[in-house]
């Protein structure tokens, strides 16, 4: 198959290859590629909220009780994470 770009395109191409240090512009549009249909099943699993439920989700976070971080706290917190999910 043979592909013809846009000027534009194919600049962003060329500059993709310069920044990954990528040979061939094929690799770039196949990763562009890879990496546009795992955006689209992403979308598909976490569809959009509407406004009216980010505004909820807002007031829902701002009305919740709230408390200074204590020292260490978000390490400890950080810790728990790494070890559940090594233990996944």
């Amino acid at each position: 198959m043979i592909v013809t770009l846009t000027k534009e395109a194919e600049g962003y191409v060329c500059e993709l290859m310069n920044q990954l240090s990528a040979g061939k512009a094929d690799e770039i549009v196949s990763f562009l590629i890879l990496k546009q249909r795992a955006d689209d099943a992403f979308d598909l699993r976490h569809p959009a909220r509407t406004e009216d439920q980010l505004v909820g989700e807002l007031l829902q976070g701002v009305r919740a009780p709230h408390r200074p971080w204590q020292p260490g706290e978000f390490r400890r917190q950080a810790e728990r994470l790494v070890a559940e999910r090594k233990a996944l």
